[in-house]
């Protein structure tokens, strides 16, 4: 109750301040966008048509002559016509830069790392001495998501905060059952 107390007000304050300094640039943003109804208003639109053309015309291209290796480590900028950018999508920049031997292991880092906060917070739960531990999970998992869904639309693979949250969840990880990994290294 009390954060609810601390948190509102302070999401007031907030959308008040961005409503009375950047509001009117949103607003005008805003009415700038339009219904697109098929690929031909599509390229009406400058940004949309050259992100039209990196996901359905240059990935495909790019990764149907390199499926395996991939074009190199940021091949997809290296090798686009259009200004020498990004894709904005880290999944694309992945696939296409380090191909499926690279893609595959990025997808099954960010999984296990899922798994691992996930792993956290059910074992916290009848804990109740760790019961911090789950602020910290929950933290983690919703900064995860937060930046998974970013990665739809910005390049986010070399991003130091989505590596640190992966760092920070086998901590987390480590924290709640040392006897984890100190069995693995007695094992090893």
């Amino acid at each position: 109750m009390r954060t609810l107390a601390i948190a509102l007000p302070c999401l007031i304050i907030g959308f008040v301040l961005i409503y009375y300094t950047i509001g009117n640039n949103i607003i005008s943003r805003m009415e700038t966008l339009r219904i697109l109804e098929n690929q031909e208003s599509v390229r009406t639109e400058t940004s949309l048509s050259v992100r039209y053309y990196y996901y359905f015309d240059l990935f495909p291209k790019l990764f149907a002559e390199h499926p395996l290796m991939g074009v190199g480590f940021r091949g997809f900028v290296l090798n686009n016509p259009i200004y020498k950018q990004i894709s904005h999508n880290t999944f694309i920049e992945v696939l296409t830069g380090t191909g499926l031997l690279g893609f595959i292991p990025f997808v099954l880092i960010l999984y296990l790392t899922w798994k691992d906060i996930r792993k956290v917070r059910t074992g916290i739960i009848a804990n109740k001495d760790s019961y911090y531990l789950t602020w910290y999970s929950n933290a983690l998992e919703m900064g995860m998501i937060s930046y998974l869904v970013v990665g739809l639309f910005y390049s986010l693979d070399i991003n130091k905060i989505l590596w640190l949250i992966i760092t920070l969840s086998s901590i987390l990880l480590n924290i709640k059952d040392p006897r984890i990994f100190g069995a693995r290294a007695s094992e090893g």
